[in-house]
C-alpha cells in the first residue's frame, strides 16, 4: 500500500512537472513572437520616418500604401485582385502576392510607377 501511494504521487508531481515545463516553452515561444514583432514594426516605423523619398516596398500592406502614397484605393485593391476588407488592408504585400500567385516585385514597380507626386 505505500508503493501505491508513493506511485501515485510520483505520477502526480511528474504532470504538474510536464504541465510546468510546457507552459515555460509557450511562454517563451509568446515572447519571441512579441520580441520579433516589435523589432519589425520598430524598423518598419523608422524607415517610413527616416526617408523623405522613399519607393514602395514588399513589406508594406495596402493601409501604408494609402497613408504614405498617393495611390487611389481601387486602382491597389484592383491590381492586388482583392477586396476591401480589415484583414486585407493590414496584410503585407508579400503575403498578398504569395496567396494570389502573383510576381511581388513586378507588383511593387508599377505601383511604384503610379505613385502621383
Amino acid at each position: 500500500m505505500k508503493k501505491s501511494r508513493e506511485n501515485k504521487k510520483f505520477k502526480k508531481i511528474a504532470f504538474y512537472v510536464f504541465l510546468l515545463i510546457i507552459m515555460i516553452i509557450l511562454i517563451l515561444i509568446l515572447i519571441h513572437y512579441f520580441f520579433a514583432s516589435l523589432f519589425s514594426w520598430k524598423g518598419h516605423q523608422s524607415y517610413i520616418n527616416s526617408k523623405e523619398i522613399y519607393s514602395i516596398e514588399s513589406w508594406m500592406s495596402p493601409n501604408t500604401i494609402f497613408r504614405y502614397f498617393n495611390i487611389s484605393e481601387d486602382e491597389l485593391f484592383k491590381e492586388l485582385n482583392i477586396s476591401k476588407t480589415n484583414s486585407n488592408l493590414r496584410t503585407p504585400l508579400e503575403k498578398i502576392c504569395k496567396k494570389n500567385k502573383i510576381d511581388c516585385n513586378l507588383l511593387v514597380k508599377k505601383l511604384d510607377s503610379e505613385v502621383k507626386p
